[in-house]
């Protein structure tokens, strides 16, 4: 007797996915919507909306009373932007204009938050790890506290070596104001340059460039050029000093994608600028912050060797600590 089935048929197949990327943490991008006008207006948001518009409003504000004061003029700033930097020429305390100056990458990283979670609609820690829900504090607090270390033996020869370059200028008073500034603002700053570059792009990168080396050349390149308008280049040539910031950019972005993960090179470059900060001050810097010494020159040679030769000692060491895989680098899949 023939019999029939009359059960429902099997659904079909569900075409496969994309193959995953070898690296997590460029995995870790393709969660959200990633269509590429949606890094328009994350990049628009960030940088028009936040750091150029509300994020100039303190500094900004400091020149508004620095006009209605008499204290300068409008035609006076014109052609002369890296004034806005100088606290004598606003007649405010460098702890205010350090503030002010602050100020700009909260606004920034405000924005970024509103562009990772409304218009990707990603988790805002997917842009950190791969995981996407916690914050690795440990691995934070080792970088930043290894990187001190190197950093004061650094200091250390680099004073040794010329003790005449060095005018001591301690003040406890506003040394401890800056202090306090930076303890509170100055994870925003170099936070925010982590998640946006090294985070956002990145990963935005990695959707297009599957190789991580890509990527990772790509936005060492772009935080060298976003710091060209900083007043030590202006000092001493772009040429002499890209490489100060290039390599920074490089090694933390290798820390990044090997780690798979930002919380060790937030905690370096929080640690490098909270140190350089705090310890040397120099008319050619653009925070002209209360340090504890004055140096008449920065960004020679011996300095760029120096901090090389410090940023890949710090690699090696966490490469060690970490038992890191060198085709996070390399593997597509």
């Amino acid at each position: 007797m023939e019999t029939h089935d009359f059960s429902s048929p099997p659904p079909p197949a569900s075409p496969p996915g994309p193959q995953p990327l070898y690296n997590r943490f460029l995995q870790a991008g393709r969660e959200g919507k990633n269509q590429w006008w949606r890094y328009i207006v994350g990049i628009v948001l960030t940088f028009i909306a936040g750091y150029s518009l509300i994020g100039a409003v303190p500094v900004l504000l400091l020149v508004l009373r620095g006009v209605l004061k008499g204290y300068f003029t409008l035609g006076q700033l014109q052609g002369n932007s890296q004034a806005v930097e100088n606290p004598a020429f606003l007649h405010v305390s460098s702890n205010t204009l350090l503030a002010s100056l602050l100020f700009i990458f909260v606004a920034a990283m405000f924005f970024l938050w509103i562009a990772v979670r409304f218009v990707h609609k990603k988790r805002f820690l997917s842009i950190i790890n791969y995981e996407g829900n916690r914050f690795d504090y440990r691995r934070f607090f080792v970088a930043a506290g290894i990187w001190t270390v190197i950093s004061i033996v650094a200091f250390a020869i680099s004073y040794i070596s010329d003790p005449g370059n060095f005018q001591l200028v301690f003040r406890p008073g506003p040394f401890t104001g800056t202090l306090l500034i930076c303890l509170v603002m100055l994870p925003v700053q170099t936070g925010w340059e982590e998640l946006f570059l090294r985070g956002y792009i990145m990963q935005g990168l990695g959707l297009w460039m599957k190789k991580p080396v890509w990527p990772l050349l790509i936005t060492a390149v772009i935080f060298g050029l976003l710091h060209m308008q900083n007043e030590e280049v202006k000092a001493n040539g772009a040429l002499a000093m890209f490489p100060s910031y290039f390599l920074p950019g490089l090694v933390f972005g290798m820390i990044a994608l090997l780690d798979e993960r930002l919380e060790l090179a937030m905690g370096l470059h929080f640690a490098n600028n909270l140190f350089g900060i705090l310890t040397v001050t120099s008319p050619d810097m653009s925070i002209q912050a209360n340090a504890i010494w004055k140096v008449s020159t920065i960004g020679n040679p011996s300095d760029i060797i120096g901090g090389a030769l410090s940023l890949f000692l710090v690699l090696g060491i966490l490469w060690r600590m970490y038992k890191w895989n060198a085709q996070k680098l390399l593997r597509a899949y």
